[in-house]
């Protein structure tokens, strides 16, 4: 992988660099390159392992063939939804703070709108 790819990939896939007929699947931290690969195993998808260097961190990769593509991606989605984080922080003060602060600027908004008229 290249470090121009890297900036501007939005998902964690891509086609394979010599053979249309994979994709490559890819992750930077080992836990969720495991748990990927335990789901692979666990519905019986055929695929390649192989561990890359990217910018100085190990990068795993899996090839899987085009045609369990929704099978796999069903298995990505899995792993990408087993490790997410909240969106706004671990922290649920910080979160109630921002929905507290966006619901007065709407009111000042409105109050703002009223007035004008």
């Amino acid at each position: 992988m290249s470090d121009e790819e890297g900036f501007f990939q939005l998902t964690n896939y891509k086609d394979h660099p010599k053979n249309n007929l994979y994709k490559v699947f890819f992750f930077r931290e080992k836990k969720r390159a495991d748990f990927f690969e335990n789901l692979l195993i666990e519905k019986k998808i055929p695929y390649e392992k192989d561990l890359d260097d990217f910018k100085n961190e190990p990068l795993y990769l899996f090839g899987v063939g085009k045609s369990y593509l929704s099978a796999t991606l069903e298995c990505n989605f899995l792993t990408m939804a087993e490790f997410r984080q909240p969106l706004l922080g671990a922290n649920k003060w910080f979160r109630y703070g921002i929905v507290i602060f966006s619901v007065l600027l709407l009111i000042v908004a409105l109050f703002g709108l009223v007035l004008s008229e």
